[in-house]
C-alpha cells in the first residue's frame, strides 16, 4: 500500500463499521475506505492471490491440473494453457504460474 492505491477487493464483503456497527457492503472492485482496511484480510484483495507451491505435486497432479482447467466451460483457444518444450515438471509447473498470473491481473 505504499504506492498511495487504495485496496481493491476481490469479492463484497459485509463488514461492521466501527464507529456505527452498521452492517457496511465493501465493493468487489472497488477502493476499501481508510476505516475499513484493518477488517479485510489480504486474501480478499486483487492481487494478493498467494502462489501455489507446485514444486511439491507430482507430474500426474500437475498434468491432471492442467487438464482440468482447460476443461473449464469459459476457456477455449487462447484461453488455454499452453504447456512449453516436451511437457516435464518445470514446463509444467511455468504454465500453470503463468495461468494463475494472468488470472490475477484480469
Amino acid at each position: 500500500m505504499t504506492s498511495g492505491k487504495k485496496p481493491v477487493l476481490r469479492h463484497t464483503l459485509v463488514v461492521r463499521h466501527p464507529d456505527t456497527m452498521d452492517a457496511t457492503a465493501l465493493l468487489a472492485d472497488e477502493p476499501i475506505p481508510d476505516w475499513a482496511t484493518s477488517l479485510v484480510h489480504p486474501g480478499n484483495l486483487t492481487g494478493t492471490q498467494k502462489a501455489t507451491d507446485y514444486s511439491k505435486w507430482s507430474k500426474a497432479d500437475l498434468e491432471a491440473e492442467v487438464s482440468r482447467r482447460n476443461g473449464e466451460d469459459d476457456r477455449e483457444g487462447a484461453d488455454l494453457i499452453q504447456v512449453p518444450g516436451p511437457g516435464n515438471k518445470p514446463d509444467l509447473i511455468a504454465a500453470l504460474v503463468a495461468d494463475d498470473d494472468a488470472a490475477t491481473s484480469e
